[in-house]
């Protein structure tokens, strides 16, 4: 899908001299007042904020409209991410959703929020966008055909606290779902929650007349989307300069990413009678590790990396607590600090990690003489991953602790009675 957004339009940066029809002054003396005057929707319950040093001018209909990203970041709750029905991902709200300003016909500054909608694959976009003032009224629904606006109508909209998921989409009704996600990062692990935070239903009220619309022709100009911006920023999907926070996608439901950033059923479950393996939460870490891995095809070998961490029993059954960042990550290896022994967690019954290869594949070029420099990998723990289970039972007097790795072929075993009685197991899990 290509998102691009012109017509007739021109961009210039805020700086520029020109003289203008509305002035970031204007917009945020206004958008000040919508603040201090009512209960505003967009501040107050869902957090949303105007990004005002990122807007830029567009010419649209012969007058001068101002585009801004909106941010929904907090400290406590995270970012906002939206669902859609029948969708397989929750979408950064501060990467597709952005503020207009523009004067109407009797020189009032009006305030806009939009949703785009993408609803087929078409070479320019194809959907439609939602559009409401800053007070949480809606307003209007922009109907694209392939980068052409087909048709326009008004909107009334409802907050509910019942998901999509629950309901049945109506062919006039359009519905949210809204999530608050957090990115929590312990000495070992990092995981993403997300709290529903309800929904808005925007339905069609065709029986009123279509207002006017100030949302552009989407069918040719614009750069690719996901190009880099200052500060770490990511061009917008379909608005040609505009800079906003790159593009973050959570899978919906019981769906997981795989390794090329899908979201997917999750991957045949582990059952060959090993304890740890079929643990559900372990499942969940082979996974985990095997995406940071970076071992989809379109991955170079020198650019994947081995990930692991070491297997701890719990309350409720077993967890991977991850190698902290001094464990440097290698195609080939996982270098451990010097106080390495040290930073065992208690309750360890072993450790995993990865190899990010197939069998077969010739690893010269990005191994060279590592641990042996074996010029072909065949899918084997190492003499080296050996030699670290050995000094982590010494060290802790636990001759039973066990060692896995994770390749894409299978899973293998070992213990400390040597590599060459190594367990094999068809892939699972990940």
């Amino acid at each position: 899908m290509l998102f691009l957004f012109t017509d007739c339009q021109t961009e210039d940066s805020i700086e520029s001299l020109i003289e203008r029809d509305i002035s970031i002054q204007d917009v945020k003396s206004t958008f000040n007042t919508i603040e201090e005057n009512s209960n505003n929707l967009r501040t107050n319950e869902r957090s949303l904020r105007i990004v005002w040093d990122n807007g830029i001018y567009k010419k649209i209909n012969g007058k001068d409209v101002l585009i801004f990203p909106i941010d929904s970041k907090d400290q406590e709750n995270g970012q906002l991410f939206m669902e859609t029905p029948n969708s397989d991902k929750r979408l950064l709200t501060d990467h597709y959703n952005y503020a207009t300003a523009y004067k109407n016909e009797r020189g009032k500054i009006v305030i806009e929020y939009t949703i785009p909608v993408s609803t087929s694959d078409t070479e320019y976009f194809t959907g439609f966008l939602l559009v409401s003032d800053w007070k949480g009224n809606a307003k209007r629904k922009v109907y694209y055909q392939n980068g052409s606006i087909i048709d326009i109508v008004a909107l009334n909209m409802q907050v509910t606290n019942e998901s999509a998921s629950m309901r049945q989409e109506s062919n006039t009704c359009y519905i949210v779902d809204n999530y608050s996600c957090v990115h929590v990062q312990t000495p070992y692990n990092e995981y993403t929650s997300c709290r529903y935070e309800g929904s808005t239903m925007y339905c069609d009220a065709p029986q009123s007349l279509a207002p006017v619309s100030w949302d552009p022709d989407l069918t040719s100009g614009g750069g690719p989307s996901g190009s880099s911006g200052p500060g770490g920023t990511c061009e917008h999907p379909f608005i040609d300069g505009l800079y906003v926070d790159c593009e973050e996608v959570i899978c919906s439901g019981e769906l997981v990413s795989d390794e090329n950033g899908d979201c997917v059923e999750k991957p045949e479950p582990c059952d060959n009678n090993d304890t740890i393996l079929e643990d559900g939460t372990i499942q969940e870490d082979l996974l985990n590790i095997w995406i940071q891995s970076l071992t989809d095809s379109s991955t170079p070998l020198s650019d994947r990396r081995e990930r692991g961490g070491w297997i701890v029993r719990t309350s409720t059954g077993y967890d991977v607590f991850y190698f902290a960042p001094t464990f440097v990550s290698t195609p080939c290896g996982i270098d451990f600090p010097s106080n390495w022994l040290s930073t065992i967690p208690a309750n360890v019954v072993g450790y995993i990690h990865s190899h990010p290869f197939s069998s077969g594949d010739n690893v010269t070029s990005v191994c060279g003489s590592v641990n042996g420099g074996e010029a072909i990998y065949e899918g084997e723990p190492s003499d080296y991953d050996y030699w670290l289970l050995l000094k982590a039972s010494g060290h802790l007097k636990k001759p039973d602790l066990v060692g896995y790795i994770i390749d894409a072929d299978h899973i293998g075993k070992f213990n400390v009675s040597g590599v060459e009685n190594t367990v094999y197991y068809n892939r699972c899990g990940y």
